[in-house]
């Protein structure tokens, strides 16, 4: 039970809730052999999930050439009930579970996916370019929606976020041989760090190497542990300080957001050169100076530009 503490000066006493319980990191090769198996029953029954995230991925202009193929994989809204249930009744179930693959049923909802909506399903990579982590692109969302946009694979049950894209950065560090895409020569041995899935497509579609973090780039400070974006840079330190330069790069939102967002990119920059790499903040239009003024992020330069010399 937790404790009680008493605030003699006004005779109220106040419940203190005891600390959460802290739950186990799930080793990665748990993670990948979850994904790869929702993955492959998704593929079993909608045998058409990999070439229709492909075809996606070509007609938003985001698919980088000689990529390999896995990016991307659609489900279906009719499908997430049927694919929830066959996970479900398989013996994978406790895995998927700890995985965030699967929500345990609770007041009175069944087991479920973590996503009900059409999404298109981004495959995030370990070093070694295996799927570990699942991000949920809403096809069908809107500004205003209640839902945001993107739907993460859930951590509570010990998952760890993974950014995506995160091969480009062990091609460009060179640790990861036989990797068929690599940046082009003026780009060689740097990195970005932006925002989300599309917009690391869309600077691999422009020649940069380039990974997302799935949430804003930024951090508290240089000591910060805590954030998003520093737990998951941290474990590829080393690989980052072997690189010429990363480039965290803000989305090019219009007025105070925008510039909130240099701000925010600033910190993340300062936390990442107290680890000892050699980064900087690079706004969108020193990126590509001649972007037109549309452009809000790498996703849109490279749908409205296509390949840049």
């Amino acid at each position: 039970p937790p404790k009680r503490r008493v605030m003699e000066s006004k005779g109220v006493i106040h419940a203190t809730p005891p600390m959460p319980v802290p739950v186990a990191s799930l080793a990665p090769d748990d993670q990948a052999a979850a994904v790869a198996f929702l993955l492959s029953t998704l593929c079993q029954m909608h045998p058409a999930a990999r070439a229709e995230g492909d075809a996606y991925l070509a007609g938003s202009g985001i698919l980088p050439p000689s990529w390999p193929p896995g990016i991307a994989y659609r489900l279906p809204a009719d499908l997430c009930r049927p694919l929830a249930e066959r996970l479900a009744a398989g013996l994978e179930a406790e895995m998927l579970m700890k995985a965030g693959l699967l929500k345990p049923a609770d007041d009175g909802k069944p087991v479920r996916l973590p996503w009900w909506d059409d999404v298109m399903l981004f495959a995030c990579r370990d070093p070694e370019a295996w799927p570990v982590y699942l991000v949920g692109r809403r096809l069908a969302w809107s500004n205003g929606d209640r839902w945001g946009k993107y739907i993460n694979q859930l951590t509570a049950g010990g998952a760890v976020r993974w950014p995506f894209h995160l091969p480009a950065l062990y091609a460009a560090a060179r640790r990861l041989p036989g990797w068929p895409w690599t940046p082009a020569r003026d780009k060689a041995g740097d990195l970005l760090l932006v925002e989300g899935p599309t917009d690391a497509l869309g600077a691999g579609v422009l020649g940069w190497a380039a990974a997302a973090l799935l949430t804003r780039p930024q951090a508290r400070g240089i000591e910060d542990r805590q954030s998003g974006a520093c737990r998951m840079l941290e474990a590829h330190l080393p690989a980052l300080r072997s690189l010429r330069r990363v480039r965290v790069v803000p989305d090019a939102d219009p007025g105070k957001k925008g510039a909130e967002g240099e701000v925010l990119a600033s910190r993340l920059v300062a936390w990442l050169r107290a680890a000892g790499c050699r980064a900087e903040v690079s706004p969108l239009a020193d990126l590509i100076p001649d972007i037109s003024p549309d452009c809000k992020d790498l996703a849109d330069v490279s749908k409205m530009k296509g390949f840049l010399p």
